[in-house]
């Protein structure tokens, strides 16, 4: 009888554990050295973001900062796949994706390698990603009511943050 009462407990506080908490899945993929650059990728498996485009925005982020330089060979899918615990299918999205956007080309049984970007085209092409973004943004305040005092306030708190 005890037992029962005190995994009645038990099952009590996990039934209430579950329904309460937050959980946060991460697979953090630390780096791929391949050849002068290290590249991190974290993917989050809780996110409403698809892991593909998790992995997508990571890399185009490593090309656009310069840390990935142009003609640089990235992971092979299979490789990529195989280190982030993901499948094929996912890194084949994610570089096909990358090869649209003009991020990288791929060559058939020799590799994926970024390519060279005019800084000026590169720019432009987050500056329209950026508009969209603030586009959405000041969409999304309006509904709630929130002003443009509002909204940059909370923007510039963002950008100190360094987020």
């Amino acid at each position: 009888m005890f037992t029962n009462i005190v995994i009645s407990m038990f099952n009590g506080y996990t039934n209430w554990f579950i329904d309460n908490c937050v959980y946060s899945v991460y697979t953090v993929y630390t780096h791929i050295e391949r050849g002068r650059f290290n590249m991190k990728i974290l993917l989050q498996n809780n996110s409403n973001r698809p892991i593909y485009e998790q992995i997508k925005e990571q890399i185009k982020a490593h090309i656009l900062q310069g840390k990935i330089e142009p003609g640089a060979s990235l992971p092979s899918m299979r490789e990529l796949a195989s280190d982030l615990g993901v499948s094929l299918i996912t890194t084949k999205r994610a570089y096909v994706d990358l090869e649209q956007e003009q991020f990288v080309t791929t060559i058939r049984g020799k590799g994926t390698f970024v390519k060279s970007q005019d800084p000026s085209i590169m720019k432009e092409k987050q500056f329209i990603v950026i508009e969209d973004l603030a586009k959405e943004l000041t969409k999304q305040a309006k509904l709630i009511g929130m002003d443009a005092k509002e909204i940059n306030e909370i923007i510039t708190l963002i950008y100190e943050e360094g987020e």
